[in-house]
């Protein structure tokens, strides 16, 4: 049975329309929303239970960029590539993924420039960063494996 944890104490928006609410709680099983408690009175649970207090801390859904020029790493887009190997925008793009992972971004679209490889370098958690859907590179894999999935970040999601 995957662990149990409990947000408490939250400000929650939970992006449905309703207003925010303070002192709320969210149930997470696994790597799953269980239950969102807007009254924040958690019930008894089973098993082993983490509770992390939010107090002063806002939880929400992850947000999604759909359209991210990852590759786009220097303020002069044309001269990027005659000044900069390839490996050190690889870098910095990554760098730029991890960033948007921080900012709360759990998934991202690359609307061109970035092939496949920077996606399968986050799916296979080689790299901490929102999910991506990579659109643009010469390298790309067939459409039926271009998909966008959930931020990869270690234990958080």
């Amino acid at each position: 049975m995957a662990g149990i944890t409990v947000f408490s104490n939250a400000f929650l928006i939970d992006c449905t329309g309703k207003d925010p609410v303070d002192g709320a709680a969210v149930v997470v099983e696994g790597d799953r929303i269980k239950d969102v408690i807007r009254s924040g009175k958690v019930g008894p649970l089973k098993g082993r239970v983490d509770t992390v207090n939010c107090k002063g801390k806002t939880l929400m859904p992850g947000l999604t960029d759909a359209h991210v020029h990852i590759c786009a790493v220097d303020a002069n887009i044309p001269e990027q590539h005659r000044n900069s190997p390839p490996s050190l925008i690889a870098a910095k793009a990554m760098r730029r993924l991890e960033q948007a992972l921080m900012q709360g971004f759990t998934t991202v679209r690359d609307a061109g420039g970035a092939d496949y490889g920077f996606r399968e370098a986050v799916e296979t958690g080689l790299y901490p960063a929102p999910g991506s859907s990579s659109r643009g590179g010469r390298s790309r894999k067939p459409a039926a494996t271009r998909t966008s999935a959930g931020g990869r970040s270690g234990s958080r999601r």
